[in-house]
């Protein structure tokens, strides 16, 4: 079966997280999937089945808020349904279905259809239900803003040099500055505390949805 190839606990976390997180720049691109080819061994990821790994995750995590850039595939702000974006085109349970006047991504890279496929399966669902609890939390959100905090700590004095070095190169607009730079940090923090109540939401309707409930 295919759930016999693919480790269902890798797939159920890296949906979690290009969902909780809104990247942008997916599914429709950045898919990358990788296995174990050497002797078999008593490793954790000897086994020989694929797994996600996480790439290229700059357009997430509230990047676009501004008017001028957003569009139902660009918007990332905390209250973004990522589970309508994903998964529209199939919520008939006829197949793939796309209608363009949506604005929203086809499914190119056959994502969409791969995670539809997933979540019809009660095993899937209660591995993905079990770690979106975990990525929600409130203890899971304290946790990153630490991090962030603690990254912002550590990037500051770089960060200044780098404005200053690509500013004089031509290769920043001249109205970016370190202030800019740091004062977009309170976007991230305003996402970290909002996102979880939304995401929770949106969890519960596609997993009722895909339990038969609704």
């Amino acid at each position: 079966s295919f759930l016999a190839k693919k480790e269902p606990r890798n797939a159920a976390a890296y949906l979690c997280v290009m969902l909780y997180l809104c990247n942008t720049d997916w599914p429709q691109n950045n898919a990358m999937v990788w296995r174990y080819t050497g002797k078999p061994g008593d490793g954790e990821y000897s086994d020989g089945k694929w797994r996600f790994a996480i790439r290229d995750m700059d357009l997430c995590f509230a990047l676009h808020d501004a008017p001028s850039r957003v569009s139902n595939t660009t918007y990332t702000m905390a209250d973004t349904d990522t589970f309508t974006r994903l998964l529209i085109f199939y919520r008939d349970g006829k197949g793939y279905s796309y209608d363009p006047s949506t604005g929203y991504y086809g499914d190119e890279m056959k994502l969409q259809g791969l995670f539809d496929f997933l979540l019809r399966s009660a095993e899937f669902r209660r591995e993905f239900e079990r770690i979106s609890a975990v990525i929600s939390s409130d203890a899971e959100a304290e946790h990153m803003t630490e991090l962030t905090k603690k990254l912002s700590e550590t990037a500051s004095d770089g960060m200044k040099r780098h404005i200053s070095t690509w500013k004089a190169a031509g290769k920043i607009f001249s109205g970016y500055t370190y202030k800019s730079w740091s004062s977009s940090f309170d976007g991230i923090y305003e996402f970290i505390n909002e996102r979880p109540k939304y995401f929770k939401k949106y969890e519960s309707d596609a997993v009722k949805y895909y339990d038969g409930t609704r």
